[in-house]
């Protein structure tokens, strides 16, 4: 009677494990699917987008994530273009919304850096979505963040089924043992 006691409550334990974990790894997808979605929804398109010369307005280092000593840091990019005598405003540099990420050690550098990289005042190029001017990029195609963050993803629901079905068959050994 003690041994299936022992059983069912490493059962029990192994759901518990199991559901815990495939929270964990759920929100983690859900967090960067629509990133990952983008990119490879619109990179491709906007390789065909038309350039205009626009000017770099402002750069900022903003929190990415959360404020306060360990908050990751990102370079904001301002610019302002025009199409068809009609100005906008953008800050995307890729389809996908990728932000130059630093933790906050380096955000002095990361600040010169984008001083250095895109001065105020100076001409950039811009490409524009010609079906809707407001959509703009910097950097067209798929850029290497989206796919590293597609092998992210690829890797942790792998890992979570490789360690469900190494559970399972530990546990149908388990049960197969004679007592």
């Amino acid at each position: 009677m003690q041994t299936l006691l022992f059983v069912v409550r490493l059962k029990h334990r192994a759901l518990v494990n199991r559901l815990i974990c495939g929270a964990f790894v759920l929100i983690v997808a859900l967090w960067i699917l629509p990133t990952v979605y983008r990119g490879f929804r619109d990179g491709p398109r906007s390789t065909s987008w038309p350039v205009v010369e626009g000017t770099v307005i402002d750069h900022k280092i903003v929190p990415v994530d959360r404020e306060g000593a360990g908050a990751r840091l990102g370079l904001m990019l301002i610019y302002q273009y025009e199409v068809d005598q009609q100005t906008f405003k953008g800050s995307a540099i890729d389809v996908a919304g990728t932000v130059v990420v630093f933790h906050g050690e380096l955000a002095q550098e990361l600040q010169v850096w984008g001083e250095k990289e895109f001065p105020k005042g100076e001409p950039i190029e811009v490409f524009y979505d010609p079906k809707q001017p407001s959509e703009a990029v910097l950097v067209t195609g798929i850029v290497p963040t989206t796919y590293w963050q597609l092998l992210f993803l690829i890797f942790i629901v792998a890992a979570y089924v490789f360690f469900i079905v190494k559970s399972e068959r530990k546990n149908t050994n388990q049960a197969s043992l004679p007592e």
